[in-house]
């Protein structure tokens, strides 16, 4: 609940641990007067904190003790991060310094809650759900796909895409309810046509930000899966992308006999490389928790590194799946070239022969559309689920209209869809409808 009464409340907002400079922030109704009665000199006297302007000042604790000289910068409700007062302290980078000062604050403050300064934005309706998210998706971006996909989000561009297929929704309802609440004042009903064109519309949208989700969960990592027999090259190969060794390889076949991970920045994408157990039929009992743990990695893999040395058969259930992307190791070695087979590019670790074709093809298999092109890209398994609720209810909506069903329920199956599209920005309002039907519709005779 909103309340001017509500508790001020302080965080470190900086990583924990020694640097060159930590950021304590406050928000709420007192962190004006709290910051101030924690500076010097005390009083009115240069103390005031003016919004945007920042000053350096000697920090002290409720005792008057100096902490730290410090940059102050507050920020003036409603024009700040949170809508509230806020007023953030740039202190030298101790950890000692940073818990003396938190817990002074302390004092007077309530230690925040994770994401709680972030909520109160929304709370105050400084930023909607979907820029919420945006806020922490481009904290934790690690590519540059994740970042440019964060920052639509956090400058509201997709909160703008699903506002207006939420507006469209509600134009429909309002067609559909009207007819069903102001029957007695004649309304000539909308024809099913219309109706259905316009469900069909916002089907279409819905369908390609469905589709947009195999893009737009790359923004969180993708994960490749080097797989392969025993001593198809599957570690040689991995130190050879990672430019590192960082996995141990020999000849002896069965060394890999766990999954080992990896993070690989290529291009404008983060990946997890695993490098896995050779898949084979063995006694050993932990060979075979390997080969089991590999199968279950190419069942969540985004694109499988099918590799086969020369004269190896390879696995054949493996490759025609969507996923495999074919590679012939170990190209270095005599002969190896005339056991190319279509499809397969050849490679070689040792020499880098093919390496660069081989990082080429695995971002263009990753990313295959340019998401600029798109126009709204789903990046969170919670827009996923709402997605194919609002869908499913579009669906229903329009096979009940062309088989002249109940018009009650279709206005259901309508107010539904409303409701998951309008969850992924915080919410459909609804409260406008009667408006929208007003302004539609004489019904005022």
């Amino acid at each position: 609940m909103l309340s001017e009464a509500r508790d001020t409340i302080v965080a470190l907002s900086t990583p924990p641990g020694v640097g060159a400079v930590a950021i304590v922030r406050l928000s709420g109704p007192r962190a004006l007067s709290l910051a101030q009665s924690r500076l010097e000199p005390r009083g009115a006297d240069g103390t005031v904190l003016l919004h945007g302007r920042a000053q350096v000042r000697w920090l002290i604790r409720a005792d008057g003790r100096r902490l730290d000289q410090a940059l102050i910068l507050a920020f003036h409700a409603p024009n700040s991060y949170t809508g509230e007062d806020v007023v953030e302290f740039h202190l030298h980078g101790s950890p000692w310094l940073v818990e003396e000062l938190l817990a002074d604050l302390r004092q007077e403050a309530v230690v925040a809650e994770p994401g709680e300064f972030t909520r109160r934005a929304v709370e105050r309706g400084r930023l909607n759900l979907s820029q919420a998210e945006g806020v922490r998706a481009l904290v934790e971006a690690r590519s540059g796909l994740a970042h440019n996909l964060a920052l639509r989000s956090l400058s509201g561009e997709s909160g703008r895409r699903v506002q207006d297929l939420l507006q469209d929704l509600l134009d429909l309802l309002s067609l559909v309810e009207a007819e069903l609440d102001f029957s007695e004042h004649e309304i000539e009903p909308t024809p099913v046509a219309e109706l259905l064109s316009r469900a069909a519309s916002a089907l279409q949208r819905l369908e390609s930000w469905r589709a947009s989700w195999r893009l737009g969960r790359l923004s969180h990592g993708a994960q490749v899966v080097l797989v392969g027999e025993p001593n198809a090259g599957k570690s040689t190969l991995m130190n050879a992308l990672l430019e590192d060794s960082r996995v141990l390889v020999d000849e002896e076949p069965g060394t890999t006999r766990d999954a080992i991970a990896q993070e690989l920045r290529l291009g404008d994408l983060s990946i997890t490389l695993w490098d896995t157990a050779g898949l084979r039929d063995t006694e050993g009992r932990v060979e075979r928790q390997g080969v089991a743990r590999t199968r279950e990695l190419v069942e969540m893999a985004d694109v499988i590194l099918l590799l086969r040395a020369p004269n190896q058969p390879g696995i054949p259930e493996l490759a025609q799946q969507e996923s495999c992307l074919p590679v012939l190791s170990k190209a270095d070695l005599v002969g190896a070239v005339a056991d190319l087979r279509p499809g397969e590019l050849a490679v070689s670790a040792l020499s880098g022969v093919g390496l660069p074709e081989l990082k080429a093809a695995l971002h263009q298999r990753l990313v295959a559309e340019d998401w600029r092109s798109l126009d709204l890209v789903l990046t969170e398994a919670r827009h996923v689920q709402l997605v194919d609720v609002a869908t499913q209810c579009l669906r229903r909506f329009s096979a009940a209209l062309e088989a002249e069903l109940d018009r009650p329920l279709s206005a259901a199956d309508l107010r539904e869809a409303a409701e998951a599209v309008g969850a992924i920005v915080g919410g459909a309002d609804f409260d406008d409808l009667y408006h929208l039907i007003f302004s539609r519709f004489c019904v005022g005779k």
